[in-house]
Parts: structure tokens; C-alpha cells; sequence
């Protein structure tokens, strides 16, 4: 019988090699993001730093990331997929770090799937369900929020007849085609959606479509809901960022004389 002692020695071993790695691959990162700094304008921007400011701005932008944590935990739940509030939240986190120097949103949505799917190992499909259809209920919401800020936007943000319009109209086309999807969809038989005859990529997009029909309109809501919270507290907190570092200029009350 081989003795236990070595194998843990051995996966002892390799943890700590997969440590480091990870440390050596942040390190490469946060050296290779200080690379994008404009060091003379950083100069020039401290002395005009707005302190006051950069606590709401910190404060926003975390509460857009427990926004959607919560989604995504609460996504995952309708899938009978049980992940914590804080796991969801340390993975996002993550996610995001790496983010900056993979390809964007999307690098940062595969680095989060990948640490979720370590302890999931058996619910793959639903976590890359679930992800896929926080971004497609993120998309919509954004949308939302464009169409409205178009109708209710300054003058001065309406002067090109030809955005204005633009805007407006992909912005209603894609939430009729959002609504009018799930609709279809919820009316479909379910013996469509089973995948024991369907092999590949067909039987992937099956599974993923029949996971998604299996959501509630209450469900749906809350997850539009939670994504609205998510970039509400996101562009707040970016215009507390941009006040903090003068790039709005705030105007003084005019003092009667």
C-alpha cells in the first residue's frame, strides 16, 4: 500500500506552487497596469484632488459590486446552485483584477467562472448559464437607462437629431425583443429542450435555453432590478470619481450683492 504521507507532501508541494504562481502573475499585472499611468498628469491632477469626494466614489463602487454579487447569488439559487453572498463578491473581485489586463468584462466573467466552477465542479453548465444571463440582463438595463437618460436629458445631450433618435430606437428594439424572447420561449414545450438525442454545440445551447426557461417572471424581475442598483450605483460613483479628480467642475451659488 502506498504510504499517504508523500501524496500530501506532494499536493502540499503543489499548492504552494500554484500560490506563488498566482502571486508572480499579480505582480506582472499591477507592473503592467503602472506602465498606462500618465505620471506627469497624475503630478499635476493631486494637487487639485478632491478628498471629500473619493469616499463616496469608493463607497458607490462597492455597493455596485454587492449589487451584483447578490444577483449573481441569488441567480444561482433559481438553479438550485447555492454560493454565498461573499463568495460571489471574492470572485467578482477577482475577476476584475485580472480584468484589466485580459480582454475586459469578458476576461473577468472567464476568471470568476473559472474559481466558481472549482467548487462546483458538477454544476458547469448552470454557472456559465448563470453568467451569461447576468450579462444579457445587465445589457437591458443599460438600454433602459440610455432610452430613458435620452428623453430626459439635457438639452445640450439633444442637439444631433441623428443620435438622439438612434438611441431611442435600439434602446425599445432590443427590450421588445428581451420581453418577446422569454415569451416564446416560456411557451415552447418542454420536450424541445431535451438534450438526450442532441450532441455539440446544439446540445449545449438546449441546456442553456431550457435552464433559462425555467425562471420565474418574479425571478427575472429581481435580477433586472438587482443590475439596475448594480450600474446605478456604478455611474453615481463614477461622477463622485470625476468630481473627486476636477473633471467636473462644480459651480458656486451666485452670492446676491
Amino acid at each position: 500500500m502506498t504510504p499517504s504521507i508523500p501524496m500530501t507532501n506532494n499536493n502540499t508541494s503543489k499548492s504552494h506552487i500554484l500560490f506563488y504562481g498566482r502571486v508572480v502573475l499579480s505582480c506582472a499585472i499591477i507592473i503592467y497596469l503602472l506602465t498606462f499611468l500618465d505620471w506627469e498628469r497624475i503630478k499635476n491632477i493631486l494637487p487639485q484632488l478632491r478628498l471629500a469626494f473619493i469616499w463616496q466614489a469608493l463607497v458607490l463602487l462597492l455597493l455596485s459590486i454587492v449589487a451584483m454579487s447578490v444577483r449573481w447569488s441569488f441567480l444561482l439559487r433559481q438553479f438550485n446552485v447555492r454560493q454565498s453572498i461573499l463568495i460571489s463578491w471574492r470572485h467578482y473581485m477577482i475577476g476584475f483584477f485580472y480584468g484589466k489586463m485580459l480582454p475586459g468584462v469578458i476576461g473577468g466573467d472567464l476568471v470568476r467562472l473559472g474559481l466558481s466552477m472549482k467548487q462546483h465542479r458538477n454544476h458547469k453548465s448552470i454557472l456559465v448559464t448563470s453568467v451569461f444571463f447576468e450579462r444579457i440582463c445587465g445589457l437591458i438595463v443599460m438600454l433602459m437607462i440610455s432610452a430613458v437618460t435620452v428623453v430626459v436629458a439635457p438639452t445640450f445631450l439633444q442637439r444631433d437629431e441623428l443620435v438622439f433618435p438612434v438611441i431611442y430606437n435600439v434602446a425599445v428594439l432590443c427590450i421588445f425583443l428581451f420581453v418577446l424572447f422569454f415569451v416564446v420561449l416560456k411557451s415552447l414545450p418542454g420536450k424541445w429542450f431535451i438534450t438526450h438525442n442532441v450532441r455539440g454545440f446544439k446540445s449545449r445551447a438546449y441546456a442553456v435555453l431550457g435552464k433559462v426557461r425555467t425562471l420565474s417572471v418574479t425571478a427575472i424581475f429581481v435580477v433586472l432590478l438587482l443590475s439596475f442598483f448594480a450600474h446605478f450605483f456604478d455611474i453615481v460613483g463614477s461622477y463622485y470619481l470625476a468630481k473627486a479628480l476636477s473633471l467636473i467642475h462644480i459651480s458656486e451659488p451666485t452670492r446676491p450683492y
